[in-house]
């Protein structure tokens, strides 16, 4: 397991260099290779896969159109409203179906976002 961690680390960042005995097995890294590694997972850790601005204000746009669905009663009222939110958010019917579509080609990002929207607008609701 060691020797593989190792292998796909030098893989990944080559100049990290690990070390080896005169046996060929891996022995401490160096410390530039330890920098660089630390550093690549934090930058990793920063990636859009986590939750993005972007993901944030589709999720916060999703949770007030929700709102939105369960106040108002009248569907051509609710749709101007729902409308409304978008704009407020930088939507447009078009741009928010392209967003949500984008999200749904991983479906556990979707899952998280729609948990996280109706979890808020539930407790909005509640308010």
């Amino acid at each position: 397991m060691l020797k593989c961690y190792y292998y796909f680390v030098n893989s990944i960042i080559p100049s990290a260099k690990f070390l080896t005995s005169s046996c060929g097995h891996p022995c401490r890294p160096s410390v530039y290779g330890v920098f660089l590694l630390s550093f690549a997972l934090f930058i990793a850790g920063c990636s859009d896969d986590g939750w993005s601005d972007k993901k944030e204000n589709f999720t916060q746009t999703y949770m007030e159109i929700l709102i939105t669905r369960e106040q108002i009663q009248d569907s051509t009222k609710a749709n101007t409203e729902v409308a409304k939110v978008m704009a407020s958010h930088g939507y447009d019917q078009q741009s928010f179906g392209e967003q949500f579509m984008e999200y749904s080609r991983t479906p556990e990002v979707l899952k998280a976002i729609m948990d996280s929207a109706q979890k808020r607008a539930q407790r909005e609701l509640k308010r």
